[in-house]
């Protein structure tokens, strides 16, 4: 069973998002790249989190993490250190 592609919403000046989107290219892992500056984005991503602000918010599915750290990622992606 393979892993849904992952759904990112970011911005372009957040570092934290930067830092995600890196991580990814990185292990060479295909995601979708969703800005909250752009117009509807910020409240589709209200919308599917009951109102979560903060970013990164990253979807797999219907599950989402905000701000995922490395552990998490490792998890969802079985990646080996």
């Amino acid at each position: 069973m393979s892993t849904p592609t992952p759904v990112i919403y970011s911005a372009p000046w957040c570092v934290y998002c930067t830092q995600l989107k890196k991580w990814f290219a990185s292990k060479n892992i295909d995601y979708v790249e969703k800005d909250v500056d752009e117009p509807g984005v910020r409240e589709e991503m209200n919308q599917r989190t009951d109102g979560n602000q903060t970013i990164p918010t990253m979807f797999i599915g219907d599950e989402f993490w905000v701000n995922p750290s490395l552990q998490i990622l490792a998890e969802q992606f079985i990646i080996k250190k």
